[in-house]
Parts: C-alpha cells; sequence; structure tokens
C-alpha cells in the first residue's frame, strides 16, 4: 500500500499558472491550483495507476485502507502544492527544462499513446490531450530543480572529513537491562529504582565472575528485542544509541563489561564483543552521497517552508475520485431517450382518430343514401 501510494504521488503533476482566483483548492505565492487542475491530476493519477496495475486495484486498496480515496486525494493536492512552489522557484530562479528530458518525455508519451489500450483508456480518463504536454514540460522543469538542488548541495571534502570521524569507528556489543519502569511505562519509586541498582550490581558481579553473558541476558534482561539473543544489539556507529550509553560503549575495550549505567530506560551493563574502523577511501563516496542527499532535502525543506501557501482542503471534499462524473454524465444521457419516449406515445393514438371520423364519415353516407332510397320507391308506386 505504501509503495503505490509513494509511487502515485512520485509522479511529477502538471498545473497552471494562474492568478489567485475564487476557484482554487490552493494558493502557492498568489498563484491558484484551480479545481481543474486537482481535477484532472485526480484523473492521471487513477489512469496511470490503471495503466499500470489493472482497474481492480482499487478494490485491492480499498480492502487495505476503507478510507484510501481521502487519504489519496490529500495527498494528491499535498503533491500539487509542493509542485507548483518548485515550479514557481525555478522560474524565479530561471530554472529552464532539461531539454534531453523533455524530448524523453514526450516520445515516451508516444510510445504510450501508440498502445491502442492505452489511448483508449486515456480518452475515458476524460483528461484532454494537451496534458501530457504540459506534463512533460513540468517533468523536464522538476529534473533540472533537482540538478540545480543537488549542485547546490555538494559537501566540502571538511565536510566529508568530520563525517567520516564521527562514523566510521562502529562497534558490535551486547547488553542487559533492567528497567526502571513499571509495565504501564510509568517511573518506579526510588525505593524501587535503589532496588533495580542493586539488582544490577549483582549480575554484574556474577558476569565478571565468569558467568556466560548471554545466559545472564536471556534469564535477566528486559530488552525485549535482544535477550532472546543473549543480549547481542549487532553493530553500530557513534550516535546510534542515548548519550549515556554511546559515551560507556565507545569508550570500552574488546571484551570488557561495564559498570551498571543509567539512561532513561534503565540501568545497563554492556559487553564489548568488537571495534571497528572503516578505511576512509573506501566509504567517501559513500558519505558524500549520504550528506548531498541531507543537504538536499534541507534545502528542499527550506524552499517549502519560504513559500507562502493557502490550502483549501475542504473544497476536494465533494471532487470525485477518477471518472465518476464522466459516468454519471453517462446515465444521465441514457435516460434522455425515455423521457422521449414518453411524450411520442400520444402520437400512436392519432391512427385510431382517423378510423374513427371514417366509421362516422361511412354513417353519414349511409343516413344520406336512406331518404334516396325512400324517393326511388315513391316513383316507383
Amino acid at each position: 500500500m505504501k509503495k503505490l501510494l509513494a509511487f502515485l504521488l512520485a509522479a511529477v503533476v502538471a498545473v497552471s499558472t494562474v492568478a489567485c482566483s475564487d476557484d482554487a483548492v490552493a494558493v502557492v505565492n498568489g498563484k491558484s491550483i484551480t479545481t481543474k487542475d486537482y481535477e484532472n491530476q485526480i484523473k492521471f493519477t487513477k489512469w496511470i495507476t490503471e495503466l499500470q496495475y489493472g482497474d481492480k486495484i482499487w478494490d485491492t486498496m480499498k480492502k487495505q485502507d476503507p478510507n484510501f480515496e481521502n487519504n489519496l486525494k490529500e495527498k494528491v493536492l499535498d503533491s500539487l502544492i509542493k509542485t507548483r512552489i518548485f515550479i514557481d522557484y525555478s522560474e524565479k530562479n530561471n530554472i529552464k527544462p532539461d531539454e534531453k528530458q523533455l524530448a524523453a518525455f514526450k516520445e515516451n508519451n508516444k510510445k504510450i499513446f501508440s498502445q491502442p489500450k492505452a489511448k483508449e483508456s486515456f480518452k475515458k480518463s476524460g483528461l484532454e490531450e494537451g496534458f501530457m504536454d504540459k506534463y512533460a514540460q513540468q517533468a523536464a522543469t522538476m529534473t533540472s530543480f533537482m540538478k540545480f538542488i543537488q549542485e547546490k548541495s555538494k559537501p566540502t571534502e571538511k565536510e566529508v572529513k568530520e563525517y567520516f570521524d564521527k562514523t566510521a569507528e562502529k562497534v558490535d556489543a551486547s547488553h542487559i537491562l533492567l528497567s526502571t519502569k513499571d509495565k504501564n511505562g510509568k517511573p518506579l519509586s526510588k525505593e524501587k529504582i535503589e532496588e533495580v541498582k542493586k539488582k544490577a550490581e549483582d549480575i554484574y558481579n556474577k558476569a565478571k565472575g565468569g558467568e556466560d553473558f548471554a545466559k545472564l541476558a536471556k534469564e535477566f534482561s528486559q530488552d525485549p528485542g535482544s535477550a532472546v539473543k543473549g543480549g547481542e544489539l549487532g553493530t553500530f556507529a557513534k550516535g546510534a544509541m542515548v548519550p549515556e550509553f554511546d559515551k560507556t560503549v565507545f569508550s570500552m575495550k574488546v571484551g570488557e563489561i561495564s559498570k551498571p549505567i543509567e539512561t532513561q530506560f534503565g540501568f545497563h551493563i554492556i559487553k564489548l564483543n568488537k571495534k571497528e574502523k572503516e578505511d576512509f577511501n573506501k566509504v567517501k563516496a559513500q558519505i558524500t552521497q549520504t550528506l548531498a542527499n541531507q543537504k538536499a532535502q534541507e534545502l528542499a525543506a527550506k524552499i517549502e517552508q519560504a513559500a507562502k501557501v493557502e490550502k483549501f482542503a475542504d473544497k476536494i471534499k465533494d471532487i470525485p475520485f477518477g471518472t465518476e462524473k464522466s459516468a454519471s454524465k453517462t446515465e444521465e444521457k441514457k435516460e434522455e431517450p425515455k423521457k422521449e419516449e414518453k411524450k411520442e406515445e400520444p402520437k400512436k393514438e392519432e391512427p385510431k382518430k382517423e378510423e374513427s371520423k371514417k366509421a362516422e364519415e361511412k354513417k353519414d353516407n349511409t343516413k344520406k343514401e336512406e331518404p334516396k332510397k325512400a324517393e326511388e320507391k315513391k316513383e316507383d308506386k
């Protein structure tokens, strides 16, 4: 479910540049995202998803989350807002669409519409043909925007080295935890904490006395994640644990067992199993990429925070998901002929009226003929 939603919202969305209007679901830096923009994006989301997963995907999603339509509609609006912020930033900073990507997007659109099934489903979606051209233009602009962000986010050699010094050293450790909280997560009384501390010291003495640390952890540790594994925490770098634990474990020698130390979780008895330091040249590229990603996310967040955004989420509540509107219109059209048929029904009675008229005329003729016969009889006499 989460992966699918990520796929839907990863797509760049097409929004128009319109001054603030009453028909807006959101306003970004004085420019509206119109109801039509939003409806088109909903239709596009539905179309592109069904194209990849089939139209039965919505049944699956509904089973997983009965409220998925509303959740998805909200996420689409957030995605439209974010795209509008970045497009607006690009326009102000003269960031042009990436020409290679633009050509690639247009070519991809041609490939999609060369498939009869895709072409037909696009028509049924209710989207206009120009939507995909606008989509390609803005997708290419977003590609240029991301390149701009990445260029601005390159870490310096100093930053890479500092990060290495903080994270290069790693340890493999085990621990035994005695909690200072009750079953409901509330702190124990001072008297009870003293009892826990005394018990932790007894366990420490047993471990120092040569008893198997793993067995002691399985018997006494109240950390459910590591107790079953004999207290093993695996390998981790500096900063991965709470400060008190971190400071102690990185100051220990391999094989050493620490005296009980207190953290927010309780009393820990730590055993250092292994200590290692990575080769700078081997991890430099990975660290550079990690820092670049972090800085890019921070810069993008700053751009978002600097934007002036008004969001009218209440306006999207009544906007149907996908092509429900067009479906209701089709039903209305189907009903129209029935109304016409009712109007035409009286016309069927007209032939009956004509027949009755003819019958009356015959009667009249018969009546006219009767006096003539009477006169003829008189003459015969």
